[in-house]
């Protein structure tokens, strides 16, 4: 079972309160587009070729990055990828989930399938026909009870142990208004809460390099 709960929808105090004080996991970088009207969001995202853990025996450890649309501190829909290795040094991933913060009410949606490592995928939360929806491409994988109409879209990059090394590339970012239309960002803000990794790039793209 995912420890990690609805990972970076519980950060959503970043957006528009205080730091990361209620991350999921300790470090964290979001990019995200500061309009909270939009109906959607997607992104090509790279899953990477390989992941370094923390230390061996050092306990829990995960990377996650996935795209979510917010629209308070308790409410947004989440779809992406984890990568874990638990206490007892099982690994688990990479492979897909979904999550959502439900008037202030967390639900997970873990393992929604194995991903190919080194291939990029364009996850996606959407509005669509009265419901929102979290996937892949052209596939729908969950169905969110979340009712809300409107947030900010997000990309968001998170990993647990100060020794986890993993690569992130986001690219094609785009949000959606209630007609169903997408269009690319005009602007990108940044939220940097990780002490080795900096965002480097634009609306367009960004990617994380060491600080």
């Amino acid at each position: 079972m995912r420890r990690i709960v609805a990972v970076v929808l519980v950060a959503a105090s970043i957006l528009a309160y205080s730091p990361a004080a209620a991350l999921a996991l300790q470090y964290s970088i979001l990019g995200y587009y500061n309009d909270a009207s939009w109906s959607g969001c997607r992104s090509a995202n790279k899953v990477p070729s390989s992941i370094t853990f923390g230390a061996s025996g050092s306990g829990y450890d995960a990377a996650v990055n996935s795209v979510y649309v917010q629209k308070d501190t308790y409410n947004g829909v989440e779809y992406g990828w984890t990568w874990e290795r638990y206490a007892n040094g099982t690994i688990s991933g990479p492979k897909m989930f979904g999550s959502e913060m439900y008037n202030g009410v967390i639900y997970e949606y873990p393992n929604q399938g194995s991903l190919t490592k080194g291939s990029t995928y364009t996850w996606f939360v959407k509005r669509s026909s009265g419901v929102w929806v979290g996937g892949y491409g052209s596939t729908n994988k969950v169905i969110y009870r979340s009712t809300f109409l409107y947030g900010k879209p997000v990309t968001g990059f998170e990993r647990q142990l100060p020794g986890c090394r993993v690569a992130t590339n986001f690219s094609s970012m785009n949000k959606m208004n209630s007609g169903g239309t997408w269009s690319t960002w005009p602007s990108i803000t940044f939220q940097d809460n990780d002490p080795y990794y900096k965002p480097t790039g634009n609306s367009s793209a960004w990617s994380t390099v060491a600080q």
